[in-house]
């Protein structure tokens, strides 16, 4: 249950990462404005998640800026993404952005979230960093919008692809960086039958 509760938001992330990356395969345009939505109550999720730690870490006397500074953000960005969840979605220059800062703030996140780790003194794995790299990088392009916006149905075809890819490549990476930790095996305690020779 530790294991699950330090992991939530990591978890979170990933989950959010793998369904809409899949999804955003075949998305039609109607699928942006669901997106937004489901981005917005992800962010509340975890917004809700380091609140909570917040207030844990008052009580032990210690005060964590950081945990309820992301906390009021996060809500914050999550309500507007869910009440303005159309108009980002109706409007095409607004997409590429939009899908930039998904995944630019989900790379700031890891980033946090690997040198909080790091800070504490908790074994991570190396593709955390990797994958928070690769979002950043990836959110860079996504505002760029280096594949255009030819007309037809769909105008953002190529960003939705390129950014379910992207998403999908990251959730697998979060998910490996969450459930594989060569640190955590270095620093295991070995039983006292295996040390007796």
């Amino acid at each position: 249950m530790k294991f699950f509760k330090q992991n939530l938001p990591m978890l979170l992330v990933a989950l959010f990462e793998l369904g809409v990356g899949v999804m955003l395969f075949k998305a039609s345009q109607e699928f942006n404005s669901t997106l937004f939505i489901v981005f917005g109550v992800v962010c509340v999720l975890i917004s809700i998640v380091y609140f909570v730690r917040f207030i844990k870490t008052k009580k032990a006397g210690k005060v964590n800026v950081f945990s309820l500074s992301l906390a009021i953000i996060l809500f914050i960005v999550g309500l507007l993404c869910g009440v303005l969840s159309n108009a980002i979605a109706d409007n095409g220059i607004i997409v590429p952005i939009a899908y930039g800062i998904i995944l630019i703030g989900s790379g700031v996140f890891k980033l946090q979230a690997y040198f909080d780790a790091k800070n504490g003194g908790i074994p991570l794995s190396i593709f955390l960093l990797i994958s928070a790299f690769l979002s950043i990088a990836g959110g860079v392009v996504a505002v760029i919008n280096p594949f255009g916006t030819a007309a037809g149905d769909n105008p953002n075809e190529n960003l939705m692809i390129y950014t379910g890819i992207v998403l999908t490549v990251l959730a697998i990476l979060d998910i490996v960086s969450v459930f594989y930790n060569p640190k955590k095996k270095e620093n295991a305690v070995v039983p006292a039958e295996e040390t007796k020779e």
